[in-house]
C-alpha cells in the first residue's frame, strides 16, 4: 500500500519537529503520540524514546565521515550506522549497506518527487542512495541511516515524516529501499539564501514515503 500525505501539513511537520545537528540547541519534542514517541536532541546527541525503549544516539563528525553509535538503554545493545562522504557509502556495523550514493538524477520524476524547484526555488543537486539492512535492525538505526545523507535531517526527522509504524513495516518487511533528495534554494534580495530538501523514500517492496520537506 502506497503511503500518501497532505504535504502542506506534513511539510509543517517536517521543517518544526527536525532538529540540524549541525548547530542545534537543546530541545526537547513529542510526535505521534499514539505510538509513543519522544526525543531530546542536542549538539551531537539524540536521545529517542520509542514505545517505551530508550535510545541514545552519538554522533561523531570528521571532515569526510559522520558515525552515529545507537545504544538501547533497556539491554545496551549497540548498532553503529557511518556514513563515508568520500564514497557515498552507508555502513551499519561495520558492513557497507547503500550503492549508487554519487549516482545524480538528470531529472525527477513526478512519480518520485511531487514537490519541485518553482519560481522561488531553484534545484541545485539532487542525489540518491540505495541502501539496504539485515534483519533485525531497529527502527531508531533504520531512521538514522535514512537521515544521513541528508545533512541535518536527523532520526527525529525522519520519524516525524514517515512515523513509527512505517518505519516498522519497513524494518520487518522491507530488505532495503532508496532515498533520493533534492537540494534547492531560494535567493531573495538583500537577505541570506533559503536552502530546503526535498526528499522521499521507496522501499525494496515498491512503497512510496513522501513527499517531505526539510528546511536546515
Amino acid at each position: 500500500m502506497i503511503k500518501k500525505m497532505t504535504f502542506s501539513v506534513l511539510s509543517a511537520c517536517v521543517i518544526l519537529s527536525s532538529v540540524p545537528l549541525a548547530n542545534a540547541e537543546a530541545s526537547t519534542a513529542s510526535i505521534d503520540a499514539s505510538s509513543k514517541f519522544s526525543y531530546t536532541s542536542q549538539l551531537g546527541k539524540e536521545v529517542l524514546n520509542i514505545d517505551g525503549i530508550t535510545y541514545t544516539v552519538d554522533y561523531n563528525y570528521t571532515e569526510d565521515n559522520t558515525t552515529a553509535v545507537i545504544t538501547n538503554t533497556l539491554d545496551n545493545s549497540i548498532e553503529i550506522v557511518s556514513y563515508d562522504l568520500t564514497n557515498s557509502t552507508i555502513y551499519y556495523n561495520g558492513k557497507a549497506m547503500s550503492t549508487n550514493g554519487n549516482d545524480r538524477l538528470n531529472a525527477l520524476s513526478t512519480q518520485n518527487f511531487a514537490v519541485k524547484a518553482d519560481d522561488d526555488f531553484k534545484s541545485i543537486q539532487t542525489g540518491s542512495e540505495k541502501i539496504t539492512w539485515a534483519k533485525g535492525i531497529t527502527v531508531a538505526a533504520l531512521a538514522v541511516m535514512i537521515a544521513v545523507p541528508i545533512a541535518g535531517l536527523g532520526s527525529p526527522g525522519v520519524i516525524a515524516a514517515m512515523g513509527l509504524s512505517g518505519l516498522a513495516t519497513i524494518a520487518g518487511g522491507a530488505i532495503g529501499g532508496t532515498v533520493n533528495w533534492d537540494y534547492q534554494r531560494m535567493i531573495i534580495p538583500f537577505v541570506p539564501p533559503i536552502h530546503r530538501y526535498v526528499w522521499s523514500f521507496t522501499a525494496s517492496t515498491g512503497d512510496y514515503y513522501g513527499t517531505y520537506i526539510y528546511q536546515p
